[in-house]
């Protein structure tokens, strides 16, 4: 009787790891996959036990240069691993010092090359400071793997540093050959790191296995030349032989479905790229997806200055790519963001973490606000996509009126700027202030609109006082001060209000060359250390120029000389 038990348990563990994330996301991969490295971590719920000794004088040498590889002795419980290669990782927003709460990557093989840690060479300890509930990573690669998009497999850890207890820790599988072997027969190819806020015509790093750059670039100029045919139709083909264009679809979906406003689609940032040498073409995996869900309000196919990246704007600017975009968009709303399944696996997560968060009530309240946007935003889009196409602006004599404004949650403004409508000298305005002198403000209002094919000019009257422009680099190459644009701009607008300034016009000039209607956002913004600026409602208007941007009209008159306002 006893041997039935046993084998009766051991059927159903195979049946449950069969069922499991595991199953799914080997099932991508062509034929019959082997159990995947590093399964018994990432399939049975656990937290794992980490501690980390970091000596002295590899410490010294850290501090010096937190993203060069010191060794480190690591022990899993009981299991130690010695000569470990660490090195503190994050970008802008998660970097913390080794002092701090440090996110960290632990590459095993660095200096003992046949060392792993359950099967992998490379595991990533991200210290989640952006996402508070701990689940955004987990969730969305899982959804990622489901619909067959290649992604590193999650769990989480305690971590121990040095003596002093660090806290909860996302645990992520590196990007090696080990997890290109789950998807791929050829886990040789290209890997290439997307780095911050880099495109990929931008020098990319190779990201396999080691450091360094990639001799043979042949496969990334491919895709970067076939994004800029200009004929639209000819693109979509020639994209479709370099590009894996049916992975990529589904990704670009995940990017809008779950928020992702710092992906690569709308933001050149958190991917990598391969190319898979057995078909020649390129895939891009997502990366980074600790800030997700913000925004629940989009359309399934959002405005394409939304669309920042190269391959992004190549693919959505076709009518092939809209057309199976939407079509694809359909599928895996249906198919995998099911909204039962998903605030479940987010309860599951909860029961496992709440005893390890900290602060129990402040956990569960994060717990609760990822759990309210997932489902917002499944509300969302089952609304969305039961509504008819909507309709491109219209316009009187060539003029319209914009009147949707509204206050944008991503990117958040990093100085808190306070954004009202107030009645300002008479006029109803569109008010943005300055609240922190040591921080940049980048805050604006936004407005959608779906124009027709055509030339546009964007005005509008402001009125600035005290505006002291910012001085980060980044922040320049998209304006200076306060002034007006469409989102997704890859140049500086020329329009600017500094200092004190009265009533001012300003224009922007903004083309749809598409043969069917494109949503634009249209943005009034302050870029700025101090100050505050005022745009007057009544003269935020779109003007249709047939194919001159600056065709003679009346202006609304400006307000009279008077003394700057304080």
């Amino acid at each position: 009787m006893r041997g039935s038990q046993q084998r009766l348990a051991l059927v159903l563990v195979a049946l449950l790891l069969a069922c499991g994330p595991l199953a799914r996301a080997a099932s991508y991969a062509a034929g019959q996959p082997k159990r995947a490295p590093g399964a018994e971590i990432f399939d049975l719920g656990m937290v794992l036990p980490i501690r980390i000794v970091i000596a002295s004088n590899e410490l010294a040498v850290l501090r010096k240069d937190q993203r060069k590889d010191v060794r480190a002795t690591v022990w899993e419980g009981t299991n130690v691993y010695r000569d470990v290669g660490l090195h503190v990782k994050g970008a802008a927003g998660s970097t913390r010092d080794i002092n701090d709460k440090p996110a960290l990557t632990l590459n095993f093989q660095k200096f003992t090359p046949a060392q792993r840690f359950h099967g992998l060479r490379k595991i990533h300890l991200n210290n989640s400071v952006q996402d508070a509930s701990y689940l955004c990573e987990n969730i969305c690669s899982e959804l990622y793997r489901q619909a067959g998009v290649p992604t590193p497999r999650v769990t989480y850890a305690t971590l121990e540093l040095n003596g002093r207890k660090r806290g909860l820790y996302v645990v992520k599988e590196g990007f090696s050959k080990d997890f290109l072997g789950m998807y791929f027969k050829n886990k040789d190819g290209n890997l290439y790191d997307g780095g911050f806020v880099r495109e990929i015509d931008q020098q990319l790093e190779r990201d396999l296995d080691g450091d360094g750059d990639v001799r043979d670039w042949s496969d990334l100029k491919a895709l970067i030349a076939a994004a800029q045919v200009p004929d639209a139709t000819e693109r979509f083909e020639v994209l479709s032989q370099v590009l894996d264009m049916d992975r990529f679809l589904t990704y670009a979906t995940l990017q809008i479905m779950t928020w992702d406003w710092d992906g690569y689609l709308m933001n050149r940032n958190n991917y990598r790229v391969y190319h898979d040498r057995d078909t020649g073409k390129m895939i891009f995996f997502p990366h980074g997806m600790d800030q997700m869900f913000w925004e629940t309000g989009q359309q399934p196919i959002p405005v394409p200055g939304r669309f920042n990246s190269l391959v992004g704007r190549a693919v959505m600017e076709t009518p092939q790519g809209r057309r199976l975009y939407k079509q694809r968009f359909g599928e895996v709303f249906t198919n995998f963001f099911q909204i039962e399944t998903l605030t479940n696996r987010v309860n599951a997560l909860e029961t496992l973490l709440t005893p390890y968060a900290g602060n129990t009530n402040e956990y569960k309240n994060q717990v609760a606000n990822i759990r309210n946007k997932i489902v917002a935003q499944h509300a969302n889009f089952t609304k969305r996509l039961n509504e008819p196409e909507p309709l491109p602006l219209k316009f009187s004599n060539g003029i319209a009126s914009i009147t949707n404004w509204s206050i944008p949650l991503t990117p958040p403004d990093r100085a808190n700027a306070i954004r009202e409508r107030v009645a300002f000298e008479g006029r109803p305005t569109l008010h943005i202030v300055t609240t922190n002198l040591t921080t940049n403000t980048t805050a604006s209002w936004r407005a959608s609109v779906l124009l027709q094919k055509g030339v546009y000019r964007f005005e509008a009257l402001a009125r600035a006082a005290g505006v002291v422009p910012t001085t980060l680099t980044n922040d320049l190459k998209k304006g200076e001060g306060a002034g007006i644009r469409i989102h997704g701009t890859s140049k500086p607008r020329a329009n600017k209000l500094v200092g004190d300034q009265a009533w001012q016009p300003l224009e922007y000039a903004l083309t749809n060359k598409l043969d069917e209607p494109m949503e634009f956002d249209l943005l009034c913004e302050l870029r700025a250390v101090a100050g505050e600026v005022w745009f007057d409602l009544a003269s935020l208007k779109l003007v249709k120029t047939d194919g001159d941007p600056n065709p003679p009209i009346k202006r609304a008159p400006s307000a009279p000389a008077e003394a700057k306002p304080q």
